[in-house]
């Protein structure tokens, strides 16, 4: 086997980083809005994850997409994010 091959991932690893990559997103959309410590947005996901039966992943996918749409929204009429930093739009 060559170097290069080694450093392939597998599609599990993959899949595995993506699915990582969306909790991340999640947990951080959920420390911006709420104002969360890292671990406080994780119990959080994983409590709203438990009460809905649900995988976390889902759960968390949920949030990134309503957080896009939401956003792609907000570009396609114009209007601008909120400046949280001074309270301004």
């Amino acid at each position: 086997m060559e170097l290069s091959e080694a450093w392939e991932l597998t599609p599990a690893q993959t899949a595995s980083q993506a699915w990582r990559y969306v909790v991340a997103q999640a947990t951080g959309i959920l420390m911006a809005r709420f104002r969360l410590t890292a671990d406080a947005a994780l119990a959080t996901l994983f409590t709203m994850a438990n009460e809905d039966s649900r995988p976390l992943v889902a759960v968390a996918r949920e949030i990134v997409e309503e957080v896009n749409r939401s956003a792609s929204a907000r570009s396609r009429s114009g209007e601008r994010p909120p400046d949280h930093r001074w309270g301004k739009r």
